[in-house]
C-alpha cells in the first residue's frame, strides 16, 4: 500500500516536473517566436524604407529625365519693410540651348521675361510678405513654347521664410476661483518655434521684444514682458493673477511680440466669452507693418 502511495508522489512529481519543462519550453518557444517577429518587422521596415528610396530616387530621376529644365534654384532677398514686398531671385538653366532660346516665368497672369547670363537664365521679383509662389517656366525657341512647373521653385509659405515662426501656448488653469466675478489665470506662456532664413540688415529676423496682456471688454488689464533671453527659443513666463469678470464681459489673454523688422505679430491664446460660460481657444497669428497695415490675418476660433 505504500509503495502504490509512494508511486503515486512519484508519478505527480513527474507530472510536476513536466509540467514546468512544457511551461518553461513553452515560454521559450514564445520569446523565440517575438524575436523571430520583431526581426521579420526590422527586414519588412528596412525593405519598405529601401522601397521608397528606390521609388523615389525612380520618380526623381524620369522627372527629371522629362524636364526642360537642366537646373534651378531660387533666393530670397532682404524685405523692403516699406513697400511691404521681398525679392525672390530665380536661376534656370534649360536642358537644350541655343542662340535664340528665351526663358520666362508666368506669376499667375504676369509673364516676365528672364535675363540671360552665360547659360543661365536669371530674374528678381518681387513678392508680397505673405504670397505663395508657384511660377510656370516658358522656354521658348525659334517658335516652339515649351511649360513647366517645377517643385524646385515653388515656396508654399513665403511667409515662413521672412517671418519668425512662433507658437505661443499657455499652460495652466483658468477660472471661477470662488463666487463670481473672480477670475483666476495661473500657469505659464511659452514661446516655441524656429527663425526664417531670409536675412535682415541686422542678420536673421528675430522677436526682439513680447509681452503678455490682458484685456476685458478691449480695455488693457495688465501687461507684463516676456523674457526673450533663452538661448533655446523657449521662452516663459509665469502667471498667477486675477480679475472681476462679469458675466456680460469678454476676458482675453494674447502674446504681442515685436520682431528685428520692427513687425508687430499677435498671439491671442484664449478668450473667456460673454457667454459667461465657454473658453474659446484660438490659433492663428496677426503680423502688422510698422505703418499699422496688416500684412497677415489667420486668427480662427475652434
Amino acid at each position: 500500500m505504500k509503495k502504490r502511495k509512494y508511486s503515486f508522489y512519484i508519478i505527480i512529481a513527474l507530472f510536476l516536473v513536466m509540467q514546468i519543462y512544457s511551461i518553461s519550453r513553452i515560454n521559450s518557444l514564445n520569446h523565440q517566436l517575438n524575436n523571430l517577429e520583431n526581426t521579420l518587422m526590422h527586414y519588412q521596415d528596412s525593405i519598405v524604407h529601401i522601397t521608397d528610396g528606390i521609388s523615389t530616387s525612380v520618380n526623381s530621376a524620369l522627372e527629371q529625365q522629362v524636364s526642360i529644365i537642366a537646373s534651378c534654384s531660387y533666393e530670397i532677398g532682404n524685405p523692403d519693410t516699406e513697400a511691404l514686398t521681398i525679392p525672390v531671385t530665380f536661376r534656370i538653366q534649360p536642358k537644350q540651348l541655343t542662340d535664340s532660346t528665351a526663358v520666362s516665368l508666368k506669376f499667375d497672369n504676369d509673364i516676365v521675361a528672364m535675363e540671360r547670363q552665360g547659360s543661365e537664365f536669371i530674374l528678381t521679383y518681387n513678392f508680397g510678405l505673405a504670397n505663395s509662389v508657384s511660377p510656370t517656366v516658358i522656354i521658348e525657341d525659334k517658335g516652339v513654347s515649351q511649360f513647366e512647373q517645377n517643385m524646385n521653385l515653388f515656396i508654399y509659405d513665403l511667409k515662413s521664410q521672412i517671418f519668425p515662426q512662433k507658437s505661443p501656448q499657455f499652460s495652466g488653469s483658468r477660472g471661477y476661483t470662488g463666487q463670481k466675478p473672480n477670475y483666476n489665470i495661473k500657469g505659464s506662456i511659452y514661446i516655441d518655434g524656429y527663425s526664417p532664413v531670409a536675412q535682415c540688415d541686422n542678420g536673421v529676423n528675430v522677436l526682439t521684444e513680447a509681452k503678455y496682456v490682458v484685456t476685458l471688454d478691449g480695455q488693457v488689464l495688465s501687461e507684463n514682458e516676456i523674457d526673450l533671453s533663452s538661448p533655446d527659443l523657449i521662452y516663459g513666463i509665469d502667471i498667477d493673477e486675477s480679475y472681476k469678470v462679469e458675466s456680460d464681459q469678454t476676458l482675453s489673454l494674447t502674446v504681442i511680440a515685436v520682431d528685428s523688422l520692427g513687425f508687430t505679430h499677435e498671439y491671442p491664446l484664449f478668450v473667456y466669452n460673454k457667454e459667461g460660460v465657454e473658453e474659446d481657444i484660438i490659433e492663428g497669428e496677426k503680423i502688422t507693418a510698422p505703418d499699422g497695415t496688416v500684412v497677415f490675418d489667420d486668427i480662427h476660433y475652434y
